[in-house]
């Protein structure tokens, strides 16, 4: 391993059988740069930087298992619709100030009844492709299909229009590149080649399979208070 840890180097070797050599993303690029030299990546260079970074990123991908793949997007718990309880309810020890903060926090974020709120958007699937579709909260149900119609045909008004289209639905399609993978039209999907989007549907389709950290946990039950049982006959009066 890069880091040189041979309980890290277990883990790697437990989770990918034939790996030669592992090393961590903040690891390889510091190297990169110290191999290539920081001309490579100055901007007066813009254009080798870039190519180099993308290089990267489709190596990096390609060569991943889906758990590592997956884990780049969701691997923060705060991202888990219930990360605040499941922070609170793990029974972390909190100052008097902090656990009023939290318990504020909380009480803004969950007073309303999970029924009552809004269901998250769902791709529409565009029959007899493979082709997903997702509005945006800035799209409203009844232009989604003009929009679509407009991306598809590339018959645009003027830029501000493109742009409009662009930010208001996503398309999600089977990648070129890999197998078993699907791209977004977002701005993150055409950036990073991955976004929540992306896994949503990849999710559905059982390829990937949400993390522990990204869905919701049973929350742990509360611990009981006062004495120990053992100390009850102590206490008894004679």
């Amino acid at each position: 391993m890069g880091d040189g840890d041979q309980a890290i180097s277990t883990a790697a070797e437990n989770i990918w059988p034939g790996i030669k050599r592992g090393m961590c993303k903040a690891h390889m690029k510091m190297n990169l740069r110290k191999k290539l030299g920081q001309k490579a990546f100055n901007r007066e260079n813009p254009v080798a930087g870039k190519q180099i970074s993308s290089d990267v990123r489709l190596l990096e991908q390609a060569s991943s298992t889906k758990e590592f793949l997956i884990e780049q997007r969701f691997g923060k718990p705060l991202l888990s619709r219930n990360g605040l309880l499941k922070r609170i309810t793990f029974r972390k020890k909190l100052s008097l100030s902090d656990f009023f903060s939290t318990m504020e926090s909380t009480l803004n974020l969950w007073s309303a009844r999970p029924e009552e709120q809004n269901v998250a958007a769902r791709p529409t699937q565009v029959a007899g492709t493979e082709i997903y579709i997702l509005q945006t909260s800035d799209c409203e149900p009844d232009e989604m299909v003009s929009m679509f119609s407009e991306l598809c045909n590339s018959t645009f008004d003027d830029w501000s229009r493109y742009k409009e289209i662009k930010e208001s639905i996503c398309m999600i399609q089977p990648s070129a590149i890999w197998e078993d993978f699907y791209c977004c039209s977002c701005l993150e999907g055409i950036k990073k080649r991955l976004c929540p989007h992306s896994v949503m549907v990849m999710c559905e389709k059982r390829i990937l399979v949400y993390p522990p950290d990204a869905i919701s946990m049973n929350l742990a039950q509360k611990r009981k208070s006062g004495r120990p049982k053992l100390a009850g006959p102590a206490l008894s009066m004679n």
